[in-house]
């Protein structure tokens, strides 16, 4: 064997490696686009639609405020938010509710405060209107 024929079966070896490796790595970058087709259109259906949350805000020791943002594309009306039998925080300006818009990146405040043997927690219903179509979300608000 001369040392040509062991260069020559060296490169062709090195060749399937790179080859290989060369096919792996499209398969992944396969996979990454695919990934990112499905974020792409999922980000453009968000934009498409209004979302409500709902959060605890705390201004200081005594204040509290529950925060209620359209975080979606398009405007939401007739915001409303449905509080359980047991809620047991006072809510000091419910009279707002329902809400009658709120375009993309608003959002609202009602004041309220709680006592010390009240819950820390509670489920609340959520309830909006976008393009005339009703949407309900429940969430939970934690002090």
């Amino acid at each position: 064997m001369k040392i040509s024929d062991i260069i020559s079966i060296i490169s062709v070896l090195v060749s399937f490696y790179v080859f290989y490796r060369q096919n792996k790595y499209e398969k992944v970058q396969d996979k990454l686009n695919q990934m990112q087709i499905k974020d792409l259109e999922l980000s453009i259906e968000n934009k498409q639609r209004a979302d409500i949350i709902a959060r605890v805000v705390k201004l200081g020791e005594k204040r509290k405020l529950i925060r209620i943002c359209n975080v979606g594309g398009i405007r939401a009306e007739k915001i409303n938010i449905i509080f359980p039998t047991d809620f047991d925080w006072a809510i000091f300006n419910k009279t707002r509710l329902p809400f009658d818009f709120l375009e993309p990146g608003e959002n609202f405040d009602i004041t309220f405060s709680y006592y010390l043997g009240s819950k820390r927690e509670h489920l609340v219903k959520l309830l909006w209107k976008e393009k005339n179509i009703k949407k309900e979300k429940e969430t939970i608000l934690t002090v």
